[in-house]
C-alpha cells in the first residue's frame, strides 16, 4: 500500500469518526450533558464508544500482515470526556478485546491492546485530575496518546515505523483538536439546551400561576383584549357576572371597543361606570376600568378590562389589589434569589434620585461583585453556582436593618444596595459588614482570594444636585468597585464623596 494511500484511508476512517461523533450527540448528548453523569449513563458511553472502536478497526488501515492503523486513540480519549475513567476503561476494555477477536492472539494484537488500555487508565486519571478544564484533559491526553503511538509503532516496525509516524502523527493531533472542539461545542449546545428547557418550564409555571390569580378572582370579571377587540381571556368572574362561559367568548368581538378603549388607546387608564346586559338581556351596573397591557418594550399589545359589581365594589376593589401586587411582585423580583430584580432596583434608583436632586439629603450606592465567579462555576459546577449567588444575596439582605433600603441583583454575579440619606462613611461601613458576612458563609472556593467565597464592594454617596444623574453615581460605585478588585479582592473601596449645590 502506497503512503498516498495510506493518508487518504486515514482520512477516511477519521470522517467515519467524525460522523460517529455527530449522531453519539443526536443520540445521547443530552443525556450526557449533566455535570455528574449516572453509573448508567456513563456505561452507555463506554459501550457506544468501545462498540464503534471496533467499527473503526474494522474499517481501519493494514499497513502489514497483523498491523492495522486507525483513530480508537480517539474513541478512548472521548469516552473518557464524557463518562470518566469508568467509561474510557470500558471502551477501553471493549477495543483491546475486539483487536484480538478480530486480528488473532499475536503479537501486533497485543501490544496494541496493551496501548489502548494504557491509553483508557491514563486518560480517566488525567479526567479526574483535571475535571472542569475539557482543554487540559484533551491536550495532556492527546500527548499520551501520540506516545503510546509511537512507542507502539516503534516496537512494531522499528526504523519503518518513521515515515508512517510522519502522516499518522499529524493527523491523530489535528484530528484530535478537532474532535475536543467538536465536543466542547456540543457539550455547551446541550447545556444551553437544558438551560433553555428550565427557563421555558419557569415561563409555563409562572403563566400558570398568573392564570390562576386571574382566575381565581370570581368576584372581579377579569376580560383581555386584543388590539382588533377580539377576546383573548375571559375569566371564571366574567363568567359569574355576564352569564357567557368562556367558550362561547373567546375570539369573538367587543361591542362598543371603540368608545370603551377611548382613553386607553392614547396610553392612560379609563375607570367609569356603564349599564350592560347579562346573557338572560338582564341590566347590569358596572365599574370598568381598562387599561392597555405593555411588553417590556412599553408597547400596546392588548388591553385589559376589570369589571365589578358596584354592589360588590369594596369586596372586589381588595381581591383586585391583592392580584395586583402579586403579579407587581412576580415582575420585580429576581427568579433565583428572591431579591429584587434590575428593573426593580432602577426604578427605586430613580425615585430616590430624584428625591435626592430636589433636597439636601444624600443618597449612596453599593456594588458588589463575587470574587473570581467564573472559575467557582468552572471548578464546582453551575448548580453550585446558583447556590452561592443565593447565599450572598441572603447575607446583602440581612445585613441591611432600615426599610428604605434596598439589596438587588444587578446582573450576573453583581449586586446592588440602595442607601437613602447615607454618608460615604456610613456605606462604607454597610459594606464592610456585607463583606464580612459573606466571607463569614465559609463557602469553599480553591481559587479566590480568601479560600472561600467572597466580595469585593464599591461605595458611592452624593449629595444634592453634585452630580447630573443617577448613572452618574453608578459610574462612581462602579469605578470604586473596580478599585477594589485591583487592590486584591474581598475589599471595600470607596469613590470621592459628591458633595453640591442643589440644583
Amino acid at each position: 500500500m502506497t503512503n498516498l494511500s495510506i493518508t487518504n484511508d486515514l482520512v477516511a476512517n477519521f470522517a467515519l469518526l467524525t460522523a460517529f461523533l455527530f449522531a453519539y450527540n443526536l443520540l445521547f448528548g443530552q443525556k450526557v450533558a449533566g455535570l455528574r453523569p449516572s453509573l448508567r449513563t456513563k456505561t452507555i458511553a463506554g459501550a457506544v464508544h468501545g462498540v464503534f472502536a471496533i467499527l473503526l478497526m474494522y474499517f481501519g488501515v493494514s499497513i502489514g500482515p497483523t498491523t492495522i492503523l486507525d483513530f480508537r486513540q480517539l474513541m478512548i480519549i472521548s469516552s473518557a470526556a464524557y463518562g470518566g475513567l469508568y467509561s474510557a476503561l470500558l471502551t477501553g476494555l471493549i477495543a483491546a478485546s475486539a483487536r484480538i477477536l478480530l486480528f488473532g492472539l499475536n503479537h501486533s494484537s497485543i501490544v496494541a491492546s496493551i496501548s489502548a488500555l494504557t491509553l483508557s487508565l491514563a486518560s480517566g486519571l488525567i479526567y479526574r485530575a483535571v475535571r472542569g478544564h475539557p482543554a487540559r484533559m484533551w491536550g495532556y491526553s492527546l500527548l499520551l496518546s501520540l506516545a503510546c503511538l509511537t512507542g507502539t509503532l516503534v516496537y512494531l516496525l522499528g526504523k519503518d515505523s518513521a515515515d508512517i509516524l510522519l502522516r499518522m502523527a499529524p493527523l491523530i493531533a489535528v484530528g484530535g483538536v478537532f474532535v475536543a472542539g467538536l465536543t466542547a461545542y456540543f457539550a455547551s449546545a446541550n447545556r444551553l439546551t437544558q438551560e433553555l428547557k428550565a427557563s421555558e418550564e419557569r415561563y409555563r409555571k409562572l403563566h400558570s400561576m398568573q392564570e390562576g390569580i386571574l382566575q381565581s378572582a370570581s368576584g372581579v370579571a377579569i376580560v383581555a383584549v386584543g388590539l382588533d377587540g377580539r377576546i383573548t381571556l375571559f375569566n371564571k368572574g366574567a363568567e359569574l357576572m355576564f352569564g357567557y362561559r368562556a367558550k362561547e367568548m373567546l375570539g369573538r368581538a367587543v361591542k362598543g371597543f371603540g368608545v370603551l378603549s377611548a382613553k386607553a388607546r392614547h396610553g392612560l387608564p379609563d375607570e367609569r361606570e356603564w349599564t350592560c346586559f347579562r346573557k338572560d338581556h338582564s341590566r347590569l351596573r358596572i365599574l370598568l376600568s381598562v387599561t392597555p397591557v405593555r411588553d417590556e418594550a412599553e408597547v400596546t399589545f392588548g388591553y385589559m378590562g376589570v369589571a365589578t359589581d358596584i354592589t360588590e365594589r369594596q369586596r372586589a376593589v381588595e381581591a383586585l389589589r391583592k392580584a395586583n401586587d402579586m403579579l407587581r411582585q412576580l415582575s420585580l423580583l429576581d427568579g433565583l434569589t428572591g431579591i429584587p430584580n434590575r428593573r426593580h432596583f432602577d426604578q427605586s434608583l430613580e425615585r430616590e434620585w430624584t428625591a435626592v436632586a430636589s433636597g439636601d439629603s444624600t443618597l449612596a450606592l453599593l456594588l458588589l461583585d463575587i470574587d473570581d465567579f467564573k472559575a467557582y462555576n468552572d471548578t464546582y459546577g453551575h448548580q453550585a453556582g446558583d447556590e452561592a449567588l443565593i447565599r450572598v444575596a441572603d447575607a446583602a439582605r440581612s445585613v441591611l436593618q432600615r426599610e428604605e433600603d434596598l439589596a438587588a441583583r444587578y446582573g450576573g454575579e453583581e449586586f446592588a444596595v440602595i442607601l437613602p440619606g447615607a454618608s460615604l462613611a456610613d456605606a462604607v461601613r454597610v459594606a464592610e459588614r456585607i463583606r464580612a458576612a459573606v466571607e463569614a458563609l465559609r463557602l469553599p472556593h480553591a481559587g479566590g482570594p480568601a479560600g472561600y467565597v467572597s466580595v469585593s464592594v464599591g461605595a458611592a454617596s452624593a449629595r444634592g444636585g453634585a452630580l447630573s444623574d443617577a448613572q452618574a453615581l453608578v459610574a462612581d460605585a462602579d469605578r470604586a468597585l473596580y478599585a477594589a478588585k485591583q487592590s486584591g479582592r474581598n475589599r471595600v473601596a470607596q469613590a470621592e464623596e459628591r458633595q453640591g449645590a442643589i440644583r
